[in-house]
């Protein structure tokens, strides 16, 4: 039943974002509508276990909303469709590149994945949603005792494996793997899409081919942990920041501070990243009132539930277990700083290359993305990790080793996507400009014919 009811949900999701938000991909508006919804149904579930409401009870209400919305809504417009014009005015070569992409990309994920995923999935996320399942020992989780579990971990990605493992009354392998790759795939076509939004294809299909054909994301999509979750989230706010001229209104806003405040519901790292994005985007539009409302208001919600679940729930987190006194000190071990610096850059150049010659060619090709809105926010980020690396209570190349390959993959996507977008805004002007060149060469001779 509760298969139906987030279709449902996402539905009429997808209406509202539709009504509201003037974007014409019928797939970037579904990606936004899914994880609207499953973020909403984390939190209700959070809910049905702390107030003890029935399961089932829990099942038909969160199908009945939905649905009673969408009568509602057919009710008053009589009609209820999904616009697949944009995908029909696509050319048929363009939508098959990305249907073979897409193909290879998923015969690779299938092929690469392992059941129960990597150590952390088994051993933190499934087992979270595992303990989770309990109507009555689901606070067994929360419990400093077993620090290496992580209980303090936010429930997004273990809430909706819950959910769906008590509706269909089985703890399958199946869905945290089913759940791994619709992430991964909602992950490269939001990029896809948005680029097709813009009308920026061969920039777009380029970056697609780089991030589905080649190891770009692997073999993090496929680990089942919630990193890639929270790389969506991450990449969300930006998406919807390049298409905000494109809005009738403002209430693009209140997603952007939805999914922005929604990333500190996937992991603890997304605080950090709501905290910084917040703070930049502030700086940016602090004369645009409307703009801080709108947004403050979208995160609210998102940021509600995180701190019921951090006061009430969560034990302290094990990163802060070391003393003020201890932390200070580490912070005068500059030894501590060049076994950082020497790690992540070799980790980059060696694992990471296509972002580390984006980064790169970027340079050289429109400098100016280094004082961007998307860059500054993740070297905010990445500084931010930086020290919590000089100040961990752990061994120092143990944190970096186990660590840093995961940080790196929540923010490749954004920085993939935002230097793309950059050299494809720089090859627009320079086209531009080529071409007003061009047609006055080209009047200045017929005039003088």
């Amino acid at each position: 039943m509760i298969l139906v009811a987030i279709l449902l949900f996402s539905f009429a999701s997808y209406i509202v974002v539709d009504n509201n938000i003037a974007l014409g991909n019928t797939v970037l508006k579904s990606i936004l509508s899914l994880y609207f919804a499953l973020t909403i149904l984390s939190f209700c579930y959070l809910m049905i276990l702390t107030l003890g409401i029935n399961f089932t009870l829990f099942e038909i209400l969160f199908l009945l909303f939905p649905l009673l919305y969408l009568l509602a809504y057919y009710k008053k417009t009589k009609k209820i469709k999904i616009d697949f014009d944009i995908i029909k005015n696509q050319s048929f070569f363009v939508l098959l590149i990305i249907l073979i992409l897409l193909s290879v990309f998923s015969y690779h994920f299938f092929d690469a994945s392992i059941r129960w995923g990597g150590w952390d999935a088994w051993a933190i996320w499934t087992s979270h949603a595992k303990v989770l399942t309990s109507e009555t020992y689901f606070t067994n989780l929360f419990t400093d005792k077993i620090s290496w579990t992580h209980p303090d971990y936010p429930l997004f990605l273990p809430a909706n494996i819950a959910v769906i493992w008590k509706s269909i009354g089985v703890h399958s392998a199946f869905v945290p793997a089913v759940f791994a790759y619709l992430t991964a795939v909602a992950l490269v076509l939001l990029v896809i899409t948005s680029f097709l939004e813009k009308k920026l294809v061969v920039i777009g299909l380029l970056l697609f081919f780089a991030i589905t054909y080649y190891d770009v994301l692997f073999p993090f999509v496929i680990s089942q942990y919630a990193d890639t979750t929270l790389a969506l989230f991450m990449l969300i706010p930006f998406v919807l920041l390049q298409h905000l001229q494109k809005q009738s209104g403002l209430k693009v806003l209140i997603l952007i501070g939805f999914f922005s405040a929604a990333c500190a519901w996937v992991k603890n790292e997304g605080i950090m990243f709501f905290v910084i994005f917040s703070l930049v985007f502030f700086i940016k539009y602090y004369r645009n009132f409307k703009f801080l409302t709108h947004f403050i208001l979208g995160a609210l919600l998102p940021l509600s539930f995180l701190i019921f679940f951090k006061v009430n729930f969560a034990p302290t987190n094990d990163l802060m277990d070391s003393t003020l006194k201890e932390q200070i000190t580490k912070l005068g071990n500059f030894e501590n700083y060049k076994t950082i610096c020497d790690y992540a850059y070799t980790f980059i150049t060696e694992d990471c290359k296509l972002l580390y010659i984006s980064l790169l060619a970027i340079l050289f090709v429109n400098y100016k993305y280094y004082y961007s809105f998307c860059f500054l926010i993740i070297f905010g980020l990445l500084t931010a990790y930086f020290f919590v690396y000089v100040t961990t209570p752990y061994e120092i190349m143990w944190h970096l080793t186990t660590s840093l390959d995961r940080l790196i993959h929540q923010v490749t996507p954004v920085l993939l996507y935002s230097v793309f977008m950059a050299f494809a805004e720089k090859w627009k002007i320079v086209n531009e400009t080529f071409s007003i060149k061009k047609w006055k060469v080209f009047s200045k001779t017929n005039s003088l014919e």
